[in-house]
């Protein structure tokens, strides 16, 4: 489900961020999982299913090209969405045309 809701970034923490680690994104079939890994064990830190993209459970934000929402459903029902951030412009780029790929 699309919506019109849009976000925006006005504080950017990528020198002091909250988290960092490995983002993979797996598919089967028509599943995808956008996965927030630890970088250096691989330990499954949340992650995402996507049902189509641009959608609800991947967003992109609006005055940034490096900076993404991503809805983290906490398996009761409920969800939280995160910001997530990239330092390099070509990783965001990556992980935007990873995505659209997939649902082309």
């Amino acid at each position: 489900m699309a919506s019109n809701h849009s976000f925006w970034t006005s504080t950017r923490k990528l020198g002091q961020p909250d988290w960092t680690g490995q983002l993979p994104i797996t598919s089967k079939g028509k599943n995808v999982y956008v996965k927030l890994e630890d970088k250096v064990s691989g330990e499954l830190f949340a992650q995402a299913p996507v049902e189509q993209y641009p959608g609800f459970a991947v967003k992109t934000v609006t005055n940034s090209s490096c900076y993404f929402m991503i809805q983290i459903p906490d398996g009761g029902g409920h969800s939280v969405f995160m910001g997530i951030g990239f330092t390099d412009q070509g990783d965001a780029y990556d992980f935007n045309v990873s995505l659209q790929h997939h649902f082309k």
